[in-house]
């Protein structure tokens, strides 16, 4: 699960089973970037950081056939 970085907002990017990428998440707080995406050892939970002001954040699905 790749964090888009770059210049304007921020946002988590999944892809469907076809490979094409859709957002999942957006940061509309501020243009700080989302790090350190992971799902958890049971693949329910979805983590993603973001880096100004430091907070983590906890996705749950459900999610699909989830590969980590």
């Amino acid at each position: 699960m790749p964090a888009e970085d770059g210049d304007g907002e921020q946002h988590l990017i999944g892809t469907t089973r076809q490979g094409e990428p859709f957002a999942i998440a957006r940061n509309a707080f501020n243009g700080s970037e989302f790090t350190g995406v992971t799902f958890s050892d049971d693949g329910r939970t979805l983590f993603a950081n973001r880096q100004e002001p430091g907070v983590t954040f906890a996705i749950t699905g459900p999610w699909r056939h989830v590969r980590h």
